[in-house]
């Protein structure tokens, strides 16, 4: 869901035909697993939800919508910080699920999130449409540019260099290293 709404908390997600499609629900039972997760996730205050029961049975999914907290959630995985006080809501294997997606690159693209030189690295070495040896080199800028952090002059010459190499490398390159340099540069 953080993904669909891109981490925003005024987007919401409305009718259950719309929901079915972007969670790509194919049978009645995943339905039935979504609808208790949505109920559950709604009830602990992670998201708003606004469910009709219908006749016969059925029930209709108005409106899913994140919290703040929910982000909170995402934004304390992403730093590696504890997770202790969401483990009463989520069950150990939900936990490791977590922190699994933690590692697979989620960008959050919000005020309050720290991009870090390994986040970083990560989203380098996750890119596809650049060769292996372009991804080494700028791991190793990168790596040099973070070594320069505390003089911002002499950050920002060594950007500087990082940039006009990235952009020859391709838009998912300098994606991938922006946050950081942006980041550093405060």
């Amino acid at each position: 869901m953080c993904e669909i709404t891109d981490y925003n908390i005024s987007v919401q997600i409305g009718q259950t035909q719309q929901i079915i499609q972007l969670f790509q629900i194919k049978t009645d039972e995943e339905f039935e697993t979504f609808l208790g997760a949505i109920t559950y996730l709604a009830q602990k205050g992670y998201i708003y939800s606004k469910i009709i029961p219908m006749l016969g049975g059925a029930t209709q999914i108005f409106m899913i919508q994140l919290t703040a907290y929910d982000l909170d959630v995402i934004e304390t995985i992403e730093r590696n910080n504890f997770l202790e006080k969401y483990e009463e809501d989520f069950s150990s294997t939900s936990m490791i699920k977590l922190q699994n997606i933690s590692n697979s690159n989620i960008i959050i693209n919000s005020p309050n999130s720290i991009i870090t030189l390994k986040n970083t690295i990560d989203a380098i070495k996750a890119l596809t449409e650049t060769a292996e040896f372009d991804k080494e080199e700028l791991i190793k800028q990168i790596t040099e540019l973070s070594s320069c952090s505390d003089n911002k002059s002499k950050f920002w010459e060594k950007a500087k260099s990082v940039l006009g190499w990235v952009i020859n490398k391709g838009a998912d390159a300098a994606i991938a290293v922006l946050p950081y340099i942006l980041e550093n540069m405060k």
